[in-house]
This record gives C-alpha cells, structure tokens and sequence, in this order.
C-alpha cells in the first residue's frame, strides 16, 4: 500500500499549486465513505466555442437534477457519491475545478447543478488531454480513502494538440497509465461533430481497460449523452446498464 501513497503524493506535489479551485467552491466536508468519486473532466479549450461550452455545462447540471440519476447514486451501498467539475484546457494552470461536493439526496444534487451551471471559464488554450486527466488524479488524491471506486469522466471534440507544439505537456497514454496505476477508471464521451473517428482515438488513447466510451455526433446531443453516461458509471458494476440515447453511438 505504500507505494500507492507515495504515487498519490508524487502526483499532488507536481501539480499541486497548479490546479487553483475557484475561491467560492464548494469543498465536501461530508464524513464516512462513498460508492464513488467522480471528476467530471470537461474540455474547456480553444476548440471549444462558447454555445459548446454552455451545451456541456448545462447538460451536467441538468442530469444532475433527473430522477433517474439521483435513483443511480442512492442504488449504492454507501447511497452517496463526490463529484467535482473540472474544466481543462492547454496547460495544467488553465484548469479550474468547482470543488468537491458530496451528493446524496436531491437537495445536494441540486447544489451541485447549481455551482455547475454558473461556473466562469477560465480555461482555453490548445487540446491537452494528458495535462486534463492528470488534474483530475490530483484532485482524486484528495479523497483517496473515502470513495469505493474513482472514475475520471472525460469529454471533449478533439485529438491532444499540445504536445505538437513547443510547450511540454503530458500525453494521453501516460496519463492513462498512471490512472490504471491507482485503480482509477477513465471513461470518455467523445463529441464528433468535426472528428468522425474520435470515439477510436479516445478508445485507443484514454480509456482504460475497465472503462467505456460513447460518442454523440452533435454537440446539441450532450445532455441527452451525458445522464445515460453518468447513470451507467454511477451505479453498481454488477447492476450498471443505460440504453444507447438518440444520435449516441456506443
């Protein structure tokens, strides 16, 4: 186990002081365990226009206050999850993450659609998809003990362009790897509105062996992708199941 500790560490002094929540986040202070932490990993980049933007952010909020997802995160053993948004873009210091929040019961999901649906952007800059996923391990290593299972939800229109230029960046695969070296899950929902084959490339580059990846083929399918997605990541593995939604390929 130690050496899992030390990863957690490793990857929280890279990056730590990078990855600066806004000040008005609310962080989690929720005691005991939960059936999931989960880092909702949203491309906030140049590629990304602002309707885009707003399509993503709205529809996250939106799952969030359905039946069917709160009756997923009560199905649980716990019956609680953490989540948190993260916004990612270029480099690591282009993230902005809304806190984590502790979800059980639709009061709290409500909070947390709520912070969602007016969080500023502040991220921009070119498509790096390996700095994304490793702020999301950094803010997973804050809640390391307390979660059964840890997930990174990643979303996006495009293949890395980061690391084509001159600026260093982290690629997809490393990260990919150092999320299967702490047990975390990535899963993907690729929008495919100019990239017709990026539902393979997230295959092949983000997600994991225990992961999954969905693909809509216009970005005004998110909020319709995104409940099934987050339905069928939240529930139980044994029992996880979500058909297909309109214009989703799986």
């Amino acid at each position: 186990m130690y050496w899992r500790h030390s990863f957690w560490g490793w990857i929280s002094g890279a990056v730590f002081g990078l990855l600066v929540p806004d000040p008005s986040a609310g962080m989690s202070k929720a005691e005991g365990r939960s059936d999931l932490a989960l880092v909702l990993a949203v491309d906030a980049s140049g590629s990304i226009d602002t309707e885009e933007f707003s399509l993503q952010l709205n529809g996250i909020a939106n799952a969030f206050r359905q039946r069917e997802v709160i009756a997923a995160i009560q199905s649980g053993r716990a019956g609680a999850i953490d989540v948190v948004l993260l916004l990612w873009g270029g480099e690591i210091t282009e993230t902005i993450s809304s806190g984590w929040y502790r979800v059980s019961t639709e009061r709290e999901a409500e909070a947390f659609a709520a912070r969602v649906s007016v969080l500023r952007r502040r991220a921009y800059g070119t498509t790096a998809v390996g700095n994304g996923i490793m702020a999301a391990l950094t803010l997973l290593s804050e809640v390391p003990q307390r979660a059964g299972r840890r997930c990174i939800d990643v979303s996006g229109d495009g293949r890395e362009t980061m690391l084509r230029g001159r600026r260093p960046g982290i690629s997809p695969t490393e990260a990919r790897f150092s999320a299967e070296s702490l047990q975390v899950t990535i899963n993907a929902l690729a929008i495919q509105n100019e990239e017709t084959d990026l539902r393979e490339w997230y295959r092949l580059n983000i997600v994991t062996d225990d992961g999954f990846v969905m693909a809509i083929d216009r970005v005004e399918a998110f909020g319709t992708a995104i409940q099934s997605k987050l339905i069928r990541e939240i529930r139980p593995p044994a029992v996880a199941s979500a058909a297909p939604a309109k214009s989703v390929i799986d």
